[in-house]
């Protein structure tokens, strides 16, 4: 496994660390560490040089960090001169790694910056799994791991299982499957007939069905991988970003794992969708994980 964490001298890039060091690495992984050096404007050279020695000072506390973290691993750690988000999204196209790892706010040069730059980008653009890691405050006595896995359709649903089972977890690690659906409809659309009405339910109840079929093979799947009954299934009703968010709040998830494509069938996250808000809103670290969608061939009408 090759992961890429990009980090600077803020808090949040201390818990991207301490989030990493923790993970269950298989043996021969590499880890890289990248601090970029975005200047924004010239410095003079002496205090260049001392932002640079800060930089690798930052780096190589990092470094040695996960080294002993994980001494079955391959550790190294890079301090590229360019902008933050194109060095991270530049390395991650180059070196291929299975997951980018960042924190939710940090530091450019001398400008603050909070998520919605740096992070957001990469959470944008890249090709590869990206994990935004946030301080969890773990009530007394929790000592398990608990991960949201959020599922969109079938298709969805099948691609992050895989991905959860090609990942190691710690022993005591507990997964929740969720699908949000729609409120069921309403006596505010009472206007448009019985009939309607009628139909609209029969679709509303064929989609539950349908949905809940493909959740519950994806817990039973789990399970029967993982063992132990470490996956429940649980479908939410409402909207999906705001379920999504308490859901994660109340269960108090470690982790939510969202692909980045909807319904629509973009196979990027696009900024409003709902791997984005939860990403950007969740008090919960974030993996987004890119799935690419099958073309459909579409028929052409011709009119003239």
């Amino acid at each position: 496994m090759k992961v890429l964490i990009g980090i600077d001298s803020s808090d949040s890039s201390n818990q991207v660390i301490e989030e990493a060091a923790s993970m269950l690495l298989p043996k021969g992984s590499e880890v890289m560490v990248l601090s970029a050096l975005d200047f924004l404007d010239p410095l003079p050279v002496d205090l260049k040089e001392h932002v640079v020695a800060e930089s690798e000072r930052l780096v190589h506390h990092a470094v040695d960090k996960l080294r002993d973290a994980h001494p079955d691993a391959t550790v190294t750690g890079s301090v590229p001169d360019g902008f933050a988000a194109e060095e991270i999204l530049r390395t991650s196209q180059e070196w291929k790694p299975d997951l980018v790892m960042v924190g939710t706010r940090g530091h450019s040069g001398l400008t603050y910056l909070i998520l919605g730059s740096v992070s957001r980008r990469i959470l944008l653009e890249a090709c590869c799994p990206v994990r935004v890691t946030r301080k969890k405050e773990r009530s007394e006595g929790k000592e398990d791991y608990k991960v949201i896995i959020a599922m969109d359709d079938k298709e969805n649903a099948d691609k992050l299982v895989e991905h959860v089972l090609s990942s190691n977890w710690p022993e005591k690690t507990t997964f929740k499957c969720i699908n949000v659906v729609p409120e069921r409809p309403g006596q505010q659309l009472t206007h448009l007939g019985v009939e309607a009405m009628k139909s609209m339910k029969l679709h509303y109840d064929a989609m539950v069905a349908q949905r809940t079929s493909w959740l519950d093979a994806a817990e039973a799947k789990l399970n029967d991988r993982l063992g132990n009954k470490s996956a429940h299934a649980e479908m939410l009703r409402g909207d999906a970003k705001t379920a999504l968010i308490e859901k994660a709040k109340e269960w108090e998830a470690d982790l939510v794992i969202l692909g980045s494509h909807g319904r629509r069938g973009i196979d990027k996250l696009i900024l409003g969708s709902v791997s984005e808000s939860v990403a950007v809103h969740s008090t919960s670290s974030v993996e987004v994980v890119p799935q690419k969608q099958k073309v459909k061939e579409k028929k052409v009408h011709y009119i003239v």
